[in-house]
Protein backbone atom coordinates (compact mmCIF):
# COMPACT_ATOMS: atom_id res chain seq x y z
CA UNK A 1 0.00 0.00 0.00
CA UNK A 2 1.49 3.18 -0.83
CA UNK A 3 0.36 7.11 0.87
CA UNK A 4 2.10 10.21 -0.44
CA UNK A 5 4.57 8.27 -2.72
CA UNK A 6 5.75 6.72 0.06
CA UNK A 7 5.62 2.60 0.92
CA UNK A 8 3.08 2.58 3.74
CA UNK A 9 4.61 1.04 7.19
CA UNK A 10 2.33 -0.51 9.70
CA UNK A 11 2.31 0.96 12.99
CA UNK A 12 0.94 -0.42 16.26
CA UNK A 13 -1.43 1.58 18.21
CA UNK A 14 -1.32 4.33 15.48
CA UNK A 15 -4.47 5.78 16.46
CA UNK A 16 -3.34 5.45 20.03
CA UNK A 17 -0.25 7.66 19.14
CA UNK A 18 -1.94 9.95 17.02
CA UNK A 19 -4.39 11.15 19.55
CA UNK A 20 -1.97 11.45 22.28
CA UNK A 21 0.07 13.52 20.20
CA UNK A 22 -2.94 15.80 19.25
CA UNK A 23 -3.90 16.29 23.35
CA UNK A 24 -0.20 17.60 23.57
CA UNK A 25 1.75 14.08 24.74
CA UNK A 26 4.82 14.85 22.29
CA UNK A 27 6.86 12.29 23.87
CA UNK A 28 7.04 9.11 25.62
CA UNK A 29 8.10 10.11 28.57
CA UNK A 30 5.28 12.30 29.40
CA UNK A 31 2.46 10.12 28.18
CA UNK A 32 3.73 7.39 30.14
CA UNK A 33 4.10 10.11 33.28
CA UNK A 34 0.14 10.88 32.80
CA UNK A 35 -0.75 7.29 32.66
CA UNK A 36 1.62 6.32 35.61
CA UNK A 37 3.85 3.71 34.00
CA UNK A 38 7.76 4.36 33.20
CA UNK A 39 8.86 5.26 29.55
CA UNK A 40 10.37 1.71 29.05
CA UNK A 41 7.12 0.05 29.96
CA UNK A 42 5.03 2.30 27.72
CA UNK A 43 7.49 1.59 24.65
CA UNK A 44 6.73 -2.02 25.20
CA UNK A 45 3.36 -2.07 25.30
CA UNK A 46 3.57 0.48 22.35
CA UNK A 47 5.18 -2.60 20.41
CA UNK A 48 2.58 -4.92 22.09
CA UNK A 49 5.08 -7.66 23.53
CA UNK A 50 7.98 -7.42 20.95
CA UNK A 51 10.99 -6.57 23.13
CA UNK A 52 12.30 -9.06 25.29
CA UNK A 53 10.28 -9.15 28.71
CA UNK A 54 7.33 -6.94 27.41
CA UNK A 55 3.67 -7.24 28.65
CA UNK A 56 0.55 -6.41 27.33
CA UNK A 57 -1.64 -3.65 28.53
CA UNK A 58 -3.24 -4.00 32.26
CA UNK A 59 -6.32 -3.28 32.26
CA UNK A 60 -6.15 -0.52 34.52
CA UNK A 61 -3.41 1.52 32.05
CA UNK A 62 -6.49 0.75 29.24
CA UNK A 63 -9.25 2.67 31.23
CA UNK A 64 -6.49 5.52 31.99
CA UNK A 65 -5.57 5.97 28.68
CA UNK A 66 -9.11 6.16 27.59
CA UNK A 67 -9.37 9.25 30.28
CA UNK A 68 -6.27 10.53 29.17
CA UNK A 69 -7.41 10.77 25.74
CA UNK A 70 -10.93 11.52 26.50
CA UNK A 71 -12.02 9.05 24.64
CA UNK A 72 -15.61 7.41 25.10
CA UNK A 73 -15.39 3.03 26.52
CA UNK A 74 -17.17 2.17 23.26
CA UNK A 75 -14.29 3.53 20.81
CA UNK A 76 -11.69 0.94 23.00
CA UNK A 77 -11.65 -0.93 19.97
CA UNK A 78 -9.95 1.93 17.73
CA UNK A 79 -7.49 2.78 20.91
CA UNK A 80 -6.65 -0.96 21.34
CA UNK A 81 -7.06 -2.95 17.92
CA UNK A 82 -6.63 -6.41 18.42
CA UNK A 83 -2.79 -7.56 18.05
CA UNK A 84 -2.01 -3.51 18.18
CA UNK A 85 -2.70 -3.27 14.55
CA UNK A 86 -5.22 -0.98 12.60
CA UNK A 87 -6.39 -2.57 9.72
CA UNK A 88 -4.81 -0.65 6.70
CA UNK A 89 -7.59 1.21 5.87
CA UNK A 90 -8.09 2.71 9.44
CA UNK A 91 -4.63 3.48 9.14
CA UNK A 92 -4.44 5.27 6.36
CA UNK A 93 -7.12 7.24 7.07
CA UNK A 94 -5.25 8.40 10.82
CA UNK A 95 -2.00 9.12 8.73
CA UNK A 96 -4.27 11.09 6.28
CA UNK A 97 -5.49 13.04 8.67
CA UNK A 98 -2.33 13.73 10.43
CA UNK A 99 -0.97 14.77 6.91
CA UNK A 100 -3.89 17.46 7.19
CA UNK A 101 -3.33 18.99 10.13
CA UNK A 102 -5.66 17.23 11.78
CA UNK A 103 -6.60 18.53 15.04
CA UNK A 104 -8.30 16.87 18.35
CA UNK A 105 -8.56 20.57 20.29
CA UNK A 106 -10.36 21.84 17.39
CA UNK A 107 -12.62 19.48 16.66
CA UNK A 108 -11.66 18.68 12.99
CA UNK A 109 -10.04 15.36 13.67
CA UNK A 110 -13.12 13.62 14.90
CA UNK A 111 -15.09 15.59 11.77
CA UNK A 112 -12.95 13.43 9.79
CA UNK A 113 -13.24 10.23 11.37
CA UNK A 114 -16.83 10.78 11.83
CA UNK A 115 -17.23 11.16 8.62
CA UNK A 116 -14.51 8.91 6.54
CA UNK A 117 -13.55 5.66 8.94
CA UNK A 118 -15.91 2.90 8.15
CA UNK A 119 -15.67 -0.07 10.37
CA UNK A 120 -17.45 -3.72 10.10
CA UNK A 121 -20.06 -2.10 7.84
CA UNK A 122 -20.89 0.32 10.01
CA UNK A 123 -19.81 4.57 10.21
CA UNK A 124 -17.73 4.84 13.50
CA UNK A 125 -18.59 7.62 16.09
CA UNK A 126 -15.12 8.42 16.92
Amino acid sequence: MKMQGKLFRPVKYRYLRFLANQMGYKTSAELAEAIGITTETLRTRLNDGTAKGASRWRLDEVYRVMDILREPLENIYLIFPRDGRDSPEMALEIEKAALDGANIEDGSAKKIYTHSIVREGGKVNV
